[in-house]
């Protein structure tokens, strides 16, 4: 079973508009989504920060390449610090991703935190863990795979100022919570790679511009890039970045 995970596209309303880096956000994400495409995945999952300018416009621009280049592949979408706005839920609520989605196959079930809360500062929030534990506790015998915007544990970087400001609580859970397998987020612009007590936790290039893990802000040469997940019946998982 192959998903594929893309992160923090920052569409503008203008397909034409570049930012950081002179990237073109829209001609970067069309690129990595033939990128997408060609791997042949089995689910596509996006981890926030659709927009860049929050406009509906740009959430069209979003529903209009995914729907072109991914034609049957099932898509699934979380809200980012940028999506705070009325059309992220209007526009993206079909592929809205929440907890306990089987994918296909039936031996891995992926689990969506919506960690939106003031400004660019993330909030994992007790009902929702609630709601995560008791999924998990129904599939026992399943794998299982959560995902977020913020990053939970720290990048010892500059993006440490747009944090999730109760990261110690999804910790606790991660290390207290049997067959979760892998922690996916975005945010950092960049593949971190964790671990909560041996359980991954594994940043995402963007589609878009690059951030380096430095004290001062700044971004990177690297370019826009993907996650490739393969998850095998029996628990295990390979895993590797593509870039454009």
């Amino acid at each position: 079973m192959r998903l594929i995970q893309l992160s923090d596209c920052h569409l503008f309303s203008d397909i034409h508009r570049t930012g950081y880096a002179s990237v073109n956000p829209y001609s970067s994400l069309s690129k990595l989504l033939s990128l997408t495409a060609s791997l042949q995945p089995d689910v596509v999952l996006v981890t926030g920060d659709i927009s860049g300018d929050d406009t509906e416009i740009s959430y069209q621009h979003f529903r209009t390449l995914t729907q072109d280049a991914l034609k049957d592949i099932p898509l699934l979408v979380l809200a980012g610090n940028h999506d705070c706005n009325p059309y992220f839920d209007s526009m993206l609520s079909e592929y809205s991703l929440n907890e306990g989605c089987m994918l296909p196959g039936g031996q891995w079930v992926l689990h969506g935190l919506d960690t939106r809360h003031e400004g660019t500062l993330g909030m994992v929030k007790v009902d929702q863990l609630k709601l995560l534990s008791a999924s998990i506790a129904s599939k026992p015998e399943t794998n299982h795979i959560v995902a977020l915007h913020h990053h939970p544990l720290a990048a010892n970087s500059w993006m440490d100022k747009h944090a999730l400001l109760n990261a110690e609580r999804l910790i606790s859970f991660i290390k207290t919570t049997a067959n979760v397998k892998l922690v996916l987020h975005g945010h950092l612009h960049f593949p971190l790679h964790r671990d909560i007590n041996g359980t991954p936790v594994l940043g995402v290039p963007s589609t878009c511009w690059q951030w380096q893990m430095t004290d001062e802000f700044a971004f990177s040469t690297e370019q826009p890039g993907l996650r490739i997940v393969d998850l095998h019946d029996d628990g295990s998982w390979t895993t590797q970045i593509r870039r454009v």
